[in-house]
């Protein structure tokens, strides 16, 4: 947790944007809190799973491609993020 939030909340690094092919979709059923959504890219020939939003989830699907913004993290450690108006011109092509 403290380091994620130390690569997170220190960084200054700019970002790119770049475009991944989803290559899987999970959505985890929890009774004791909210279900939770994840999709997986392809990065670099590797897979990465991150948590996304239900709204993402929803208008995404397998082998469809996805704008992330990819940051370097203060520590070193790359993490990707998504912006809510990427989403909404994606929908509204």
């Amino acid at each position: 947790g403290t380091i994620n939030n130390i690569n997170y909340g220190f960084d200054n690094s700019e970002s790119t944007k770049e475009h991944y092919v989803i290559v899987n979709k999970e959505e985890r059923i929890n009774a004791k809190s909210r279900n939770g959504y994840y999709i997986t890219i392809l990065v670099n020939g590797e897979e990465f799973k991150m948590k996304v939003n239900k709204l993402v989830y929803s208008n995404y699907q397998i082998d469809d491609k996805i704008l992330l913004y990819k940051y370097e993290g203060s520590l070193g450690y790359s993490y990707y993020e998504y912006q809510m108006e990427s989403i909404y011109i994606y929908n509204n092509k």
